[in-house]
């Protein structure tokens, strides 16, 4: 068999099959509380709780940190070094 004509052939194999239990779309909004905004006003930073109950039943959360980082590179990364100077600190220096 040619290979274009495997190709073409796996192709309308995925194309063809159907999920019937896709996953539910995620929405972080309820869950997002955005604590910064960089000087220059288009990058920001959120934190992100999401409550659920673990294993043994008791109430638990998964904790993070969110950026929104908008403009070119050197924006983006003054923004991020911006935005995370408090935990980089933290992290260079733990003893």
């Amino acid at each position: 068999m040619p290979k274009h004509s495997l190709i073409a052939l796996l192709t309308l194999v995925s194309v063809g099959t159907a999920h019937a239990d896709a996953n539910p779309i995620f929405d972080p909004a309820p869950f997002t509380k955005w604590v910064a905004t960089s000087t220059d006003g288009l990058s920001r930073k959120a934190v992100v709780s999401v409550p659920f109950v673990n294993s043994s039943g008791a109430n638990d959360s998964v904790n993070l940190w969110r950026a929104d980082l908008v403009g070119n590179a050197q924006q983006r990364g003054f923004a991020q070094g911006e935005l995370y100077a408090m935990e980089i600190w933290e992290l260079l220096n733990v003893s």
